[in-house]
């Protein structure tokens, strides 16, 4: 069995979105963001695309968020918030396991220093074939590093 692999690495700086397409051929995907900074004080957040990033699933209910005591209902979102914690450098894991399985949810696991593990569901049947990065209030980047690793 193969393990992870680098896909892709970004360093963004002066824009607003990282965008990672062209990832449709693994089955596991781990986004590893290392000391991300922005330009005003949000949060990191993570949307998916089902057509390579030609549109992104944002719609309320297209990822939902588990409680810590996984109970039901899911709360709807519009999007995967790496952490709660707006401002200092953020470093952050998001783990899909199964990233482009057809025909159920995907599963994501943030592991993060400020909020512990928190799961999230994309409420989305088709493979998951893009990613992006971005920070609320369509902050800039200022620094950091954004890497993509995948599995077959």
């Amino acid at each position: 069995m193969a393990g992870f692999a680098s896909v892709a690495t970004m360093s963004p700086s002066g824009i607003a979105n990282a965008d990672f397409a062209g990832l449709g051929s693994y089955s596991e995907l781990m986004l590893v963001i290392n000391a991300r900074t922005c330009a005003i004080a949000q949060t990191c957040l993570v949307q998916a695309s089902i057509d390579g990033g030609s549109s992104w699933l944002t719609a309320s209910g297209d990822y939902k968020l588990l409680g810590t005591t996984g109970a039901h209902p899911l709360t709807d979102r519009t999007q995967i918030a790496l952490t709660n914690v707006a401002g200092s450098p953020l470093s952050s894991v998001l783990w899909f396991p199964w990233w482009n399985l057809v025909g159920k949810w995907k599963q994501a696991f943030i592991i993060s220093g400020n909020e512990g593990l928190t799961q999230f569901m994309v409420a989305n049947n088709a493979a998951l074939n893009a990613l992006r990065v971005f920070n609320g209030a369509s902050a800039n980047f200022t620094g950091g590093t954004i890497y993509i690793l995948g599995k077959p």
